[in-house]
């Protein structure tokens, strides 16, 4: 495989171009800063605003939570109607904070608790999915591009949050929200103008072609062999003519003995053609394959919802934690969780997006090693951060955020990618089910456990996550052993096991189920007479070689001189 194989490969057509920027960027920047904004004011207006107990901030915190589930589940059915009337109930919910008094208790809550409904992140995730899910490596990166316009979106409404809550009020954090969700509404409303046009342009190329395509028929039995014979003959005369130059550009083995392999035109042969290449086209024809979800696929669900648990609590319980413990204003706390957001999203950003960050990574910390260190960074950072010391605390904060950003982006790319386009549409919309489950978990116990000890929610998130990501890591490594037995004791051509010990983890996974399903066999010949190519042998013997899909097939003379080699048992005619 050659370098530019793993590089993304850009999309065609101004539609597409506008349909990307609409779900890779737009949206997703949107929705991160909407469904962000609420962590900032809400416990603390709670709290100090309405003298609410514990008990019931961690209640109603929750109840937000929920509503962000309940748009997660409606996206596994309809991600397109979720997406757009999550973020209506979700500008709804910022209108009534905006047009109540501020000491309505209840339509703030309520309103706040509706913007919940703008959980779409997973509607977006199948969008993309279904735009590049033709090309895993294309795939693979968008992403990482989407999850990083997300963290882009937290960033902004962090460092805007707390200085708008400090001087404007909560209805001035309203009218900030209320603005992001009409934007994202209207971005909705453009990709599916695009998307609906795509369909046309695509229904009018697919009838163009359809006209323009000339109609082959099958040659009858009864003149099959005359035209079988007429090809060999054909054939034979060529090679007749030309047998000097067939016998000099033969490869030749160790003892000089020429080795017959398919021609040079052969698409499944042509390395350089990234088209032809039947571990590209397997590896990107692997999304709409209909492959079920595996084990693997669920152990990365639940780890959705372990991931959640720590910046649930972090969301929960940091604000009143740096308010009660700290003394400090809201501006301060808005600007700490946009600085640990910012921290994040570059880190990501200039690990996993840049050409030269992705090299790196492949080379020190590759799939899925990378995303088990970010686990592990959460478990210690998450520890950090209890310290009742302000510095401290920030340094945990920061490494927090910034370990979460990378194991969510890695995350979401490795389910992504190992994760056909029928069962990502339940499994993506899943995933985000069981996150934000996670996070009404940590919204309802985070205040009540700092009721009981302020550090104790931490003290619980990490030690929750260091447990699973021990587990994890023994799930993964008895996935890698049972992908290697699987490819070890199936018949494929050395090139794709080559392949398979050469590449990333997801990209070995997709080699694995393919086998399972029976791709790669190296006994799987199909032998096509007219394209066939002649190779002279010695004097008299001829041999025809047959085109084939493995992308190095080349037989030896001695396999091809075995009295067990026949090539009546694999030869099959097509018209």
């Amino acid at each position: 495989m050659s370098s530019q194989h793993l590089q993304p490969t850009p999309n065609h057509g101004p539609p597409s171009r506008a349909k990307e920027y609409a779900s890779v960027y737009a949206q997703p920047f949107f929705y991160g800063a909407i469904t962000r904004l609420p962590f900032i004011y809400f416990v603390i207006h709670m709290r100090f605003a309405f003298g609410l107990d514990w008990n019931l901030v961690g209640i109603f915190v929750g109840c937000y939570q929920a509503a962000r589930v309940v748009t997660s589940i409606a996206s596994i059915f309809r991600p397109g109607a979720a997406h757009a009337i999550g973020t209506a109930v979700g500008l709804a919910g910022n209108l009534l904070v905006i047009a109540s008094s501020t000491d309505n208790q209840t339509n703030i809550i309520i309103g706040t608790i509706l913007v919940g409904s703008s959980e779409t992140l997973s509607a977006m995730q199948t969008y993309v999915k279904r735009q590049f899910g033709g090309s895993l490596n294309q795939l693979e990166f968008k992403l990482k591009v989407q999850y990083a316009a997300v963290m882009v979106g937290v960033t902004f409404a962090f460092s805007f949050g707390g200085f708008i809550y400090d001087h404007f009020g909560i209805n001035g954090v309203a009218t900030f929200g209320a603005i992001m969700s009409l934007s994202e509404l209207i971005s909705i409303v453009c990709y599916w103008i695009l998307e609906r046009r795509d369909q046309q342009q695509s229904q009018e190329q697919s009838n163009e072609s359809r006209k323009s395509q000339k109609i082959r028929e099958c040659p009858s039995e009864s003149t099959n062999a005359d035209a079988h014979a007429q090809s060999t003959q054909a054939s034979l005369g060529s090679m007749s003519s030309d047998a000097s130059d067939s016998s000099s550009s033969a490869a030749r083995d160790e003892e000089g003995r020429p080795i017959a392999k398919a021609s040079p035109s052969s698409s499944s042969l042509a390395a350089k053609d990234t088209e032809g290449d039947p571990i590209t086209e397997a590896l990107d024809s692997y999304s709409e394959s209909g492959m079920g979800a595996n084990y693997l696929t669920y152990a990365l669900l639940v780890t959705f919802g372990m991931e959640a648990i720590t910046i649930g609590y972090n969301l929960a319980v940091s604000p009143v934690y740096i308010t009660e413990v700290f003394e400090m204003s809201t501006t301060v706390i808005g600007g700490l969780m946009a600085a640990g957001a910012a921290f994040g999203t570059i880190t990501t950003m200039l690990i996993a997006l840049p050409k030269q960050g992705r090299a790196l990574m492949e080379k020190w910390l590759p799939s899925p090693i990378g995303f088990m260190v970010a686990m592990t960074g959460i478990s210690v950072a998450v520890l950090v951060a209890a310290t009742p010391v302000f510095p401290v605390h920030v340094v945990g904060l920061l490494m927090l955020m910034g370990f979460n950003d990378l194991a969510a982006l890695l995350l979401n790319e490795l389910q992504g990618s190992i994760t056909s386009s029928k069962a990502y549409s339940t499994i993506g919309p899943l995933g985000q089910v069981v996150r934000r489950t996670g996070n009404v978990l940590t919204a309802v116990s985070g205040p009540i456990f700092f009721g009981i000890f302020p550090q104790l929610p931490y003290i619980v998130a990490g030690s929750i996550t260091a447990i699973w990501t021990i587990i994890l890591g023994l799930i993964i490594r008895h996935r890698s052993k049972a992908t290697h037995d699987r490819l070890e004791n199936s018949p494929v051509d050395k090139s794709v096991s080559s392949f398979y010990h050469s590449t990333t983890f997801s990209r070995r996974e997709i080699i694995a189920r393919q086998v399972k399903m029976g791709r790669f066999s190296s006994g799987s010949v199909q032998v096509d007479v007219e394209a066939a190519v002649p190779v002279k042998a010695g004097e008299e013997e001829i041999v025809f070689v047959p085109e084939n899909e493995s992308p190095s097939a080349i037989f030896s003379w001695d396999a091809l001189a075995d009295p067990a080699f026949s090539w009546d048992a694999l030869t099959e005619f097509e018209c």
